[in-house]
């Protein structure tokens, strides 16, 4: 009988059922991990894509309740450009399949006193 895994977005993390910890690929298993308290596997939501593509290739339906979600149509009022800084980042940022944190600067000043 072929697994079926169902996977949920909760509170952070996905939420794996229809599967045990023992019917994880081992590939898989440095993502997803059994979760005694609520008697299924979770794993980080952000590894969601891995997680579902690891799953599939490894013949494991998946019913995904994870992805509903009403995507947005978000425009900009003012178009803006990046400084060249900025759009080093961002386009590392894309390059790494949109994973990843760019911590840039705010441009705050620091005084500080010469009177010790």
């Amino acid at each position: 009988m072929k697994q079926t895994a169902k996977l949920y977005f909760d509170n952070g993390t996905l939420r794996i059922g229809g599967i045990s910890a023992e019917a994880v690929p081992p590939e898989l298993s440095a993502l997803i991990k059994d979760d005694p308290r609520s008697g299924c596997c979770r794993a980080r939501g952000c590894d969601y894509a891995e997680v579902v593509i690891g799953l599939q290739a490894n013949g494991i339906a998946v019913e995904d309740h994870a992805r509903k979600f009403t995507p947005q149509e978000l425009s900009l009022a003012k178009e803006l450009k990046p400084r060249p800084h900025q759009q080093k980042a961002l386009d590392a940022w894309r390059q790494n399949s949109y994973r990843g944190i760019a911590a840039l600067p705010t441009g705050c000043l620091l005084y500080t006193s010469d009177a010790a």
